[in-house]
């Protein structure tokens, strides 16, 4: 089994590319976030709407705090 753990904050077109080119090789992505930037701002991550915007690959996605 093929993982790919990544840092995620707002990168929606990366994580389309990453997404794109790896899905045949990788079987589950763990996108990692947290519920603040690196500033101290405070920041919420919208799952549904990656899973959403990524349907194809909703399956293999995963979400860690």
């Amino acid at each position: 089994m093929i993982n790919d753990i990544f840092l995620y904050f707002n990168e929606e077109q990366l994580l389309d590319i990453r997404l794109n080119q790896h899905s045949e090789f990788v079987d589950k992505f763990y996108i990692i976030y947290g519920d603040k930037t690196f500033a101290g701002t405070k920041v919420q991550l919208n799952e549904d709407k990656i899973l959403n915007n990524f349907k194809k690959y909703k399956s293999k996605i995963f979400f860690r705090k």
